[in-house]
């Protein structure tokens, strides 16, 4: 006797109250019907249903099997339902590359998070400042910082990579704040170096709508830009910083942005994988956590409003002191 098919013919007898109207919906015979009712009572030993050429109703003994058998029945399709999840959930290695620096505060925290949604699919992060072609390495998706991928790339420019001015208090206090960037040849600044070629990147400001390129005098160059931050921590001089160096140290009061109104935004972080292929469920799935997640993200960009507002709060804090 087939245990389960009987017991799917019992519940729909019991629930019909009628074998002619049960056998209708299941697509079998009343006599077959009738045979399985009969086959489950003589292996059980009890008399399930009542029964008559019009109606049938359950016995005492009935009842209770039915509770019994509608609490496994519920435990069989949970089960089923659980499996086909795990079937239709997205799985597999996904391949994505980064800047180094993005890859530790922005990118790691999100892949985190995604994994813990989707905990099948694999994500091997590719981290490193050189631009990535994707197919040829093999990448699903890619993040990149500066001037929007070129290529056979669709992309997505995420927020603005801002070029932030800055020092820390203790600077600012000693030296005081510039005005102007022409002001900055009165001052001690830090200073970034290709490295490649070693030459020295010009600080970049925005005037009148129109993109200044000013050559500053440093005292200390550095090829990595956490380092340059560090130095400007330390209250080495002012620096140029990408507000993913610095946005949290903004927040925080450890640093100040000088220079607010001449803010430049050219630059972008973008999010891009390859033009012309399907994408995996994989790959689609994180490209949409990540949008959600970063497109236009505040915790990064600032206004030129909100970067006045930190550093009128450092001068009227420093006022203040000096009244006392």
């Amino acid at each position: 006797m087939d245990k389960l098919r009987a017991i799917e013919i019992f519940r729909q007898v019991a629930e019909m109250g009628s074998f002619y109207k049960a056998s209708k919906i299941l697509g079998i015979t009343p006599q077959a019907t009738s045979k399985a009712i009969a086959q489950i009572e003589k292996h059980l030993g009890v008399k399930l249903l009542y029964r008559n050429t019009r109606q049938s109703r359950l016995t005492e003994d009935g009842e209770r099997f039915l509770s019994e058998v509608t609490k496994g029945v519920s435990l069989i399709e949970n089960a089923w339902d659980k499996a086909r999840e795990l079937s239709s959930e997205p799985r597999g290695t996904l391949r994505v590359t980064c800047g180094l620096h993005f890859g530790r505060t922005v990118l790691l925290p999100l892949i985190d998070q995604f994994q813990q949604r989707f905990p099948r699919i694999e994500v091997e992060l590719y981290a490193t400042d050189n631009f990535v072609d994707l197919v040829k390495e093999g990448i699903d998706v890619g993040f990149r910082n500066g001037l929007e991928p070129g290529g056979n790339n669709y992309s997505l420019r995420l927020f603005d990579l801002q070029m932030l001015a800055c020092a820390s208090p203790d600077y600012l206090r000693r030296y005081g704040v510039p005005d102007t960037y022409h002001d900055l040849s009165e001052h001690t600044c830090t200073g970034s170096r290709q490295i490649n070629s070693g030459r020295i990147e010009p600080w970049e400001f925005m005037e009148d709508g129109e993109l200044i390129f000013h050559q500053v005098q440093s005292r200390f160059w550095a090829s990595d830009s956490e380092v340059e931050t560090e130095a400007v921590l330390r209250g080495m001089g002012i620096g140029l910083l990408a507000n993913l160096n610095v946005a949290a140290h903004i927040r925080s009061g450890k640093l100040v942005p000088v220079l607010c109104r001449y803010l430049s935004g050219r630059y972008g972080v973008y999010l891009y994988y390859p033009g012309g292929r399907k994408l995996s469920d994989r790959a689609s799935r994180f490209i949409e956590y990540a949008r959600g997640q970063l497109l236009g993200s505040s915790d990064f960009q600032f206004t030129v409003e909100q970067l006045q507002q930190f550093q009128d709060g450092f001068i009227e804090n420093h006022e203040e002191a000096d009244k006392l």
